[in-house]
């Protein structure tokens, strides 16, 4: 935009002339407008942008732009979780709580939660260890019984020897029948170790004996002076009998001088 000016030497003669939006129309007043419309055609017509304060404006959003994500971006709720969506308003995320796969466990689940002793930690894990330490105490896993001594032992025979005195009872592991106690039968099914041992007045045979069985091979056997002792590993079904026997080439007596010189043990070892 432009327009030729008055010379300064102009003279402008006549009536002045009177507008509604420029009142009366003079050199000076046209001068004025003259700068006004110059300083206007100086800020819209940069080479480059144009409006040289709009484009340093422009410039500044289009530097920023790359950092910026769209507003059709989403995220997107994974296992657990409910919510999300795009990014054309605030979004968030909830946690799901449930019994369900997928699903999380509040810190109040009875699942979780365990009543704690002050000194015992988890009550109910104690008494779990508790029954589990009494399983497994020496006491409340062995059986053993011992023979007073004077039974008569025939010769050439295999007898069953009597255990007539409890040592150490366990009817969880153990019952004993027969005449003087010579007859165990299993009650907990495992396996076991099994001990005997034996004193008589001549020379002597000891074998254990599953079943009853006084025909076929020992589980375990022993032969000896006056003194014999064998043991075994013995697998157990529930209602299995052991036997105890001894032989001797001539009739003799268990001695029943030498204390717990004759006895019989099991040790039961788990299945």
């Amino acid at each position: 935009m432009s327009y030729t000016s008055f010379p300064a030497d102009a003279v402008v003669s006549g009536t002045p002339v009177s507008t509604t939006k420029f009142g009366n129309i003079t050199k000076a007043n046209l001068d004025d407008h003259e700068s006004r419309l110059a300083t206007v055609e100086t800020r819209t017509t940069d080479a480059s942008t144009g409006n040289t304060q709009l484009g340093t404006r422009v410039t500044a959003v289009e530097s920023a732009l790359p950092g910026k994500v769209a507003t059709t971006r989403t995220i997107t709720a994974g296992t657990g979780l409910t919510g999300g969506g795009d990014l054309s308003a605030n979004r968030s995320f909830a946690v799901s709580y449930g019994t369900a796969a997928g699903t999380a466990v509040q810190g109040n689940d009875t699942r979780v939660t365990i009543t704690q002793d002050a000194t015992k930690g988890n009550n109910a894990l104690d008494s779990r260890v508790s029954t589990l330490e009494a399983a497994t105490s020496t006491a409340a896993q062995i059986v053993r019984y011992y023979a007073s001594g004077g039974q008569a032992i025939t010769g050439s025979t295999n007898t069953p020897i009597q255990f007539d005195t409890v040592d150490q009872a366990n009817t969880s592991l153990m019952t004993v029948s027969g005449t003087g106690n010579t007859t165990f039968t299993c009650v907990k099914a495992g396996w076991y170790h099994i001990a005997a041992s034996a004193r008589v007045g001549s020379n002597l045979e000891i074998s254990i004996k599953k079943n009853g069985n006084n025909t076929t091979n020992a589980e375990a056997l022993d032969q000896g002076a006056l003194n014999a002792s064998c043991s075994a590993k013995v697998k157990l079904a529930v209602g299995d009998t052991i036997l105890v026997n001894a032989w001797c080439s001539a009739t003799t007596n268990i001695a029943g001088s030498w204390g717990k010189a004759t006895q019989v043990s099991f040790e039961y070892r788990g299945t």
